[in-house]
């Protein structure tokens, strides 16, 4: 996702009067509590067996947040978000998800104005959330904040300061996400060598947990960054070890297909890079993707 920037909000019920952080609670977590089924549609029908606006109603409500944003369905979560994006009498931490996906989620889809709006609202429920509950991963949500609407240093500034003061958590979604988001920020600068290095912890850090979207995630992630540092043979590598693992449902494997039949391109390997190429949807490709599509076809003709 990096991709999107993937930024999980962990929410869970410790009384009937508050919402507070857990460690874990990202909808993939909470959809292998049923394997066999799709998780959008175990997300939904719990939703149906809970009391709407009751505070596990609220936490559900948050796993379908974030399953559109990690799968980049950004229209879906506009119009799952924007219902609440006006109420003031929510649970603090289910309001913050809602200002926060509200923003990540208008920014992707062009309306920077209201997203910037939004941005600034959530940057003041986390900060808040912050101060009161010293949760390290509220700083790296700040922090992509920061890199998203403001400044790139202060990002960086952010992120080191939540290692340094919390680097011996044991929690891996943490340090998952700040190496994630230390990626994105290197990678904003130009510094493409202290990306691979933050990209590359990632991916061993989330390998441990089994979480397959996010370890493919962070797969292409660090691939790109080879292949922008013109290490071409570990960015293929890299595409093929995103490829390995079983696909979510709903997972858009095109664009990791284009960058393999790029890169084979790039490796003088016209054969290989027509046989992903053939294998590319081009349908599932974003705008500057389709450039890349069009260009390729051209070039193997």
């Amino acid at each position: 996702m990096s991709i999107r920037s993937i930024c999980v909000f962990l929410v869970c019920v410790v009384s009937t009067k508050t919402f507070s952080a857990e460690n874990f609670s990202d909808h993939e977590r909470f959809c292998a509590l049923q394997p066999k089924v799709d998780c959008l549609t175990y997300i939904k029908n719990r939703l149906t067996g809970e009391s709407v606006n009751s505070l596990q109603w609220y936490k559900v409500k948050s796993y379908e947040f974030d399953y559109y944003f990690d799968y980049s369905q950004f229209h879906e979560l506009i119009t799952a978000v924007k219902p609440y994006s006006e109420q003031t009498n929510l649970p603090r931490e289910f309001k913050s998800q809602v200002y926060y996906y509200y923003a990540k989620a208008l920014l992707h889809t062009g309306n920077k104005k209201l997203a910037k709006e939004y941005a600034v609202k959530a940057f003041n429920e986390l900060q808040g959330i912050f101060n009161s509950f010293k949760n390290p991963i509220r700083l790296v949500e700040l922090a992509n904040l920061q890199n998203d609407f403001g400044s790139i240093d202060t990002a960086l500034q952010m992120l080191v300061s939540a290692e340094r003061r919390f680097g011996k958590s044991k929690d891996p979604i943490f340090h998952f996400e700040l190496q994630v988001n230390k990626g994105n920020v290197y990678h904003a600068m130009g510094d493409l060598v202290n990306a691979a290095k933050s990209r590359k912890l990632a991916l061993d850090i989330i390998l441990a947990t089994g979480e397959t979207s996010k370890i493919i995630v962070a797969c292409n992630n660090l691939a790109y960054t080879y292949q922008l540092l013109k290490e071409y043979q570990l960015a293929i590598e890299y595409n093929l070890k995103a490829l390995s693992f079983k696909q979510p449902a709903n997972f858009n494997i095109s664009r990791t297909k284009l960058r393999l039949a790029e890169l084979f391109w790039l490796e003088n390997n016209p054969a290989q890079a027509k046989v992903w190429l053939s294998q590319v949807n081009p349908s599932m490709l974003k705008r500057a993707h389709t450039r890349i599509y069009k260009k390729l076809l051209q070039a193997l003709k």
